[in-house]
């Protein structure tokens, strides 16, 4: 079981010492020191705790380092913490992804292709208006209808897609559905499903169309279970025992 990251007064120690003391730790050798620093340095770089002027002397420094921390770094953890701390408070550009974009690990290319190149938020109040998008999306594979109120979205793996916009009794707020099910001996099994707010539905719509979201049946003593869904980063950190027991559903890109 993976042991839960934690920082301490040596990590605020660090990130005050500046830019040097930040890149001799996430240079090292220990990704246990690595992940301890990163999160001292979210309660830094998030703007809501109100510390941000503390790193601003040597802020560009340190976006630099967290990129060069994706580029080099094998480990997958340390990774995707550089990657979330740049997605949840940094903007373009960020050069050296960019001019290295080839040797980002694969499960990562997703991700920081939205760091390069970020998209308005798209806020759905109407499920027409999202159908349209939807259907008129670039290389999107499967099919989409519209039938009432919900949008159908038939991927080619066999993951059926249902998606509704509704308004809760009493509420002004629209609240978002995504639900998944599949075939199975003829009868619809209804898999996972969440409730996104509407300015969230697109963009996970979108991990699903550029793979980052998958389904993974796994291998048991009776037989295949229904398809998992997975972030394909969390499924590539997987130890290597526990990835061979699934078979990956063909992906969408």
């Amino acid at each position: 079981m993976t042991e839960p990251v934690t920082y301490s007064k040596d990590q605020h120690k660090i990130v005050q010492a500046g830019i040097d003391a930040i890149r001799t730790v996430l240079k090292g050798d220990d990704p246990s020191e690595k992940r301890s620093l990163m999160l001292c340095l979210d309660w830094y770089m998030d703007p809501y705790y109100c510390h941000r002027h503390e790193i601003m002397p040597f802020h560009e420094e340190l976006k630099e380092l967290l990129q060069e921390v994706i580029l080099e770094d094998r480990n997958i953890d340390v990774i995707t913490d550089a990657v979330q701390l740049l997605q949840d408070y940094e903007f373009p550009p960020f050069s050296l992804l960019e001019e290295n974009f080839s040797l980002i690990p694969e499960p990562y290319c997703h991700d920081v292709d939205i760091l390069l190149h970020p998209q308005p938020v798209r806020e759905y109040r109407d499920i027409r208006d999202l159908y349209h998008d939807l259907k008129n999306t670039e290389g999107l594979q499967g099919t989409v209808t519209l039938e009432n109120s919900t949008v159908f979205w038939q991927l080619p793996n066999g993951i059926l897609i249902e998606i509704r916009i509704s308004r809760p009794e009493n509420s002004s707020l629209c609240e978002g559905y995504i639900g998944t099910s599949c075939m199975k001996n003829g009868k619809k099994q209804i898999l996972a499903h969440w409730h996104p707010a509407p300015e969230d539905i697109w963009s996970d719509l979108m991990d699903i169309h550029s793979g980052r979201i998958i389904w993974a049946v796994k291998k048991t003593l009776f037989g295949e279970t229904l398809p998992m869904l997975f972030d394909i980063r969390e499924f590539s950190r997987l130890p290597q025992k526990e990835k061979d027991k699934y078979t990956i559903l063909p992906g969408m890109k």
